[in-house]
Parts: structure tokens; sequence; C-alpha cells
């Protein structure tokens, strides 16, 4: 069996809470007030029960979560997490699979996460058929879902400029976030700027903060960045083990026809009837700045890096796809898997 210091303050709070709690019982006299004092036990080891319940659910990672005590990965056809419970079952939720430390080596499930680009491979996907794992969409496609009516658990946009000219769209997509099953979204720190409120937000992340703390992951080595390589290396940092980059196809036309130049970035002069470096044709529209692809350079170099990272790096526990058969990730060196062969690891 394992200890951990996790488990040491736990089990050190009981013995703390139980001492405690006799001492009282036995000053206040064995016959006056029996009663009471067992309360007290009670209600002090009610809130080491609520105190186990918290810390379990803000663990993302599987290994984490059943070497912290009183924690179990719950998993079931939606969504695995990390939840409070005993050996025999989670406490407050249903599992079609339970995993707790005493059968960790039987817990093979893997912890898995489609991120979505949003290159034109992904034309005609049906994304309703991703029910049963956990997704993360990024930038712009958020014009798609809404027409859809589906949206993925994870958000990102590291583009410093996309962030900043989409604030009203991000807002709205946190503000409707529990109802739509959304849980974090990702981007700059640049942004707080303008809206400062989101420093606080529980559900807003900074990559800066992320590669400032003293986690090692993927994303705190980060070298070169683009908005779906970054995504990938998030996939890590939240704890899944199999990540299928989907719709990432990096085969960028540089200057697609209506747009123009606008200093160093370029400017939509008009919605693009057929945009070819994207899987709907209004993802970009008329009046919407944004940075040169740039592909070369920074989304193939950005990918490179990736797969160094996970040689270098084999203690991050990660394991990279591609799923698409156009995509450039094939000749950097990223292994294919199709997106029904995903569904069944």
């Amino acid at each position: 069996m394992r200890c951990t210091n996790s488990k040491i303050r736990m089990y050190t709070a009981v013995l703390i809470v139980v001492s405690v709690a006799l001492s009282l019982y036995v000053l206040s006299g064995w016959r006056d007030k029996p009663i009471k004092t067992l309360e007290t036990v009670h209600r002090a080891w009610s809130d080491i029960s609520r105190l186990s319940t918290g810390m379990c659910e803000s663990i993302f990672n599987r290994k984490g979560c059943l070497d912290a005590p009183e924690c179990g990965w719950c998993v079931n056809n939606d969504t695995q997490s990390c939840v409070h419970g005993t050996i025999d079952r989670a406490a407050n939720h249903q599992c079609s699979k339970w995993c707790f430390e005493h059968n960790y080596g039987n817990c093979s499930i893997y912890k898995k996460l489609i991120v979505f680009g949003n290159g034109p491979s992904l034309k005609g996907f049906d994304f309703l058929k991703t029910k049963g794992v956990d997704t993360l969409g990024m930038n712009l496609a958020f014009r798609y879902w809404k027409e859809i009516d589906w949206w993925p658990k994870y958000y990102a946009s590291f583009d410093t400029v996309v962030n900043i000219a989409h604030i009203p769209e991000l807002m709205e997509m946190i503000e409707n976030s529990d109802k739509r099953g959304m849980r974090l979204f990702f981007t700059r720190s640049n942004i707080a700027k303008e809206v400062p409120k989101l420093k606080s937000h529980p559900k807003v992340k900074f990559f800066e903060y992320i590669k400032a703390g003293k986690d090692q992951n993927m994303v705190k080595v980060t070298r070169k960045i683009s908005t779906g390589a970054l995504s990938a290396r998030v996939g890590q940092y939240l704890g899944y083990e199999k990540i299928l980059l989907l719709g990432i196809d990096m085969n960028y036309i540089e200057h697609i026809n209506g747009s123009t130049s606008k200093g160093k970035q370029l400017i939509m002069k008009e919605t693009p009837k057929n945009n070819s470096n994207y899987f709907f044709s209004n993802y970009q529209v008329k009046g919407d700045v944004y940075n040169i692809p740039n592909n070369e350079k920074v989304h193939i170099t950005a990918f490179e890096h990736i797969l160094a990272d996970v040689k270098k790096h084999p203690e991050f526990n990660v394991e990279y796809f591609n799923g698409s058969p156009v995509s450039r990730l094939k000749g950097i060196g990223f292994k294919f898997m199709t997106f029904e062969d995903f569904m069944k690891l």
C-alpha cells in the first residue's frame, strides 16, 4: 500500500481531531455532556470528509487521484473524473467503472482527449459522435458549434490578436458554460488588461501562469507557440494520456482571397465564399483581424517540439496521435490513428 504525504497529513488531522475531542469528553465529565461531545467529534469528522471530497474533485490526473486519500477514478459513458469514495464505490456518483488505490493495477482504462483543430479535413465530421470522450476546441470554431449546438469540454485561444478581437464571444461562452458542459477556457494573459476579472475567474487559465508554475508538464516546457500545438500540450497538463489530433492539417495558404494586409496582421475585407484553410467557409468573416499563419516557422516547428519533448520527458506519460490523413503531422512523425480506433482505446 502506498503512503503519500497527503495521506499522512489526512491521517494526522484525523488523529488530532479525535484526540482533542476525547480530551474535551473527559474534561467535560463522563456523565455530564457525553452526547454533546460526541456531536463535536461527528461534526469534526464531517468537516474532514468535506475537505477530502473537495480535494478529490480538484485533481485532474488519474494517477494523482489514485495516490490521494479517499479518492478514486470514476468512469462513465460521458466523462472520467476524480471523486471521493471508498474501495467499494464512489460516495456520491454513479460509475460504470470504479478504480480505487487498492486495485490500481487493474485500472487500465486511459484518460483520452480529442483536440480539434479547424482544418478542411474536418469537413463533414459528425461532432455528436464524440459523446463519451472529452474534447478541446479552439479559436473561431465557436461559430460552427453554435450552428450545430455542440460544445467542447475545453476551449483554447492562444493567438494574442484573435483572443482580443473576440472577447465578447469568449465572455458569452463562459457565461453559458455550465449549461453547455464547458469546463475550462485557456488563453493568454494579455486579455486580462481588457477584462481584469478573468484573472480570478475559476474557469479561465492563462498560458503564462501555467508556464510560470512549479509543476513540470508539457505546457511549462513550451518553446514555440501555436494554438494547435499549445492546445495539445494543455491536454497533458490536464492529465490526459492518449490525445487524438483531428483537423490539424497545417496545409495553410498564407494569404487567402478576401484578405489584405493591416500592419503585421491580415484583415478580411470580405467573407470568403470558400475558405480553403478551414472546414467551414465562414470560419473567418468580414472584419476579422488575424496573424499570418507562418506555417513552416510557427506551426510545423511547434509540433516538432512536441514530439521532442515527449521523448525527453517520458514521465509526462502522454501519447499523441494524428487523425487526419492529409495532415503534415504524418511527415513530422506523429502516429496515425482513425477516430473510430481511438474511441476503442
